[in-house]
């Protein structure tokens, strides 16, 4: 049933006995702001389909509208961590602010985002947001780790290549452990991707982060024990790195992984206990293909390449691997 602004009583029908309801939802200037379930309600809004789609919350796959509160509602409806929250296949969503993620607990929720078009028609979200504080999914500060899921999504900054650092930052995550990501592009923001505080044996699978300013992986700050890195590219960074990893991890694994044409450094590697780079591929980057250094004289970290290529520099201006306060194994 459906009550207006200005009416004094619901609109409501005569309904079978024993009825309850699934959600209550709160519509203004055409776009749905609330939804609010019943106590206890613990399944998708949509009964018998096992995810909620974000069209359904208002979001247009057009690109047209800004599709950031239809989102952002999706977020909140979602029920438990194994409820997919999906964006339409080849589908392309404006954003031009960044999202409020929900916080449940003191913990920010634990998400899961898709395509319905799976890994070859992915969903597009462009993003519009200019600042450098800017952040498109930010998961830091609520106190708890998040479980996240990205698939099968593509992040791209709305504006053409980046030619300064305002182009913000694409997703943010702060002790979000056991987070998975799997063919997901992030290309034309100042930092692709950022991590922070325990992101503990996570897994990065056919990430591609491209032409994004300053970094396109920036981890600071963060121990990544265990978090992999596979299939994915780290390339044309326009002012800095392809990735930088930093915080005194262990059995941080770089594997199948391409790191190409960056202003500065493929991949640097800083005060990590362990860092592996298995067969790799380094090319055209600015300064150092590898470069690993640590600042605990006493407690060297450790390195193993293994059947990785360098490409061959015949201008010999940069160098293949640097090394300082790291044994290479």
């Amino acid at each position: 049933y459906y009550q207006c602004e200005g009416d004094t009583t619901p609109n409501q029908p005569t309904l079978p006995a024993n009825s309850i309801w699934l959600m209550q939802v709160t519509i203004t200037t055409s776009a749905i702001t609330t939804v609010v379930r019943p106590p206890g309600f613990t399944s998708s809004p949509f009964p018998g389909r096992g995810a909620v789609y974000v069209d359904e919350f208002g979001a247009d796959p057009t690109g047209v509208a800004d599709s950031a509160a239809a989102i952002e509602t999706a977020m909140r409806t979602v029920a438990n961590p194994a409820t997919p929250i999906l964006f339409r296949g080849s589908g392309t969503y404006l954003v031009t602010r960044p999202l409020v993620v929900p916080i449940v607990n003191a913990r920010f929720a634990a998400l899961t985002f898709d395509s319905t078009g799976g890994s070859y028609y992915k969903a597009a979200i462009n993003y519009s947001g200019i600042g450098t504080s800017n952040v498109l999914f930010d998961f830091t500060g609520a106190g708890g780790e998040a479980e996240l899921t990205f698939k099968n999504i593509s992040l791209y900054h709305t504006g053409a290549d980046p030619t300064d650092n305002t182009n913000g930052t694409a997703i943010k995550l702060g002790s979000a452990s056991h987070t998975h990501f799997e063919n997901v592009i992030i290309q034309g923001f100042n930092i692709g991707l950022e991590l922070t505080g325990l992101t503990l044996y996570s897994k990065f699978i056919s990430v591609k982060l491209y032409n994004n300013f300053t970094y396109g992986l920036f981890a600071h700050n963060a121990l990544l024990n265990g978090t992999s890195f596979v299939n994915s590219s780290f390339s044309q960074t326009i002012n800095g790195r392809g990735a930088y990893v930093e915080g005194g991890g262990t059995n941080i694994t770089f594997r199948q992984s391409f790191f190409e044409g960056n202003f500065v450094h493929g991949l640097e590697s800083v005060n990590n206990i362990s860092l592996i780079v298995d067969a790799c591929y380094f090319e055209d980057n600015d300064d150092n293909d590898l470069y690993v250094h640590n600042g605990f004289p006493h407690f060297p970290g450790l390195a193993t390449v293994k059947d990785s290529y360098f490409d061959v520099d015949l201008d010999k201006t940069h160098t293949r691997i640097r090394l300082e306060g790291v044994k290479l194994h």
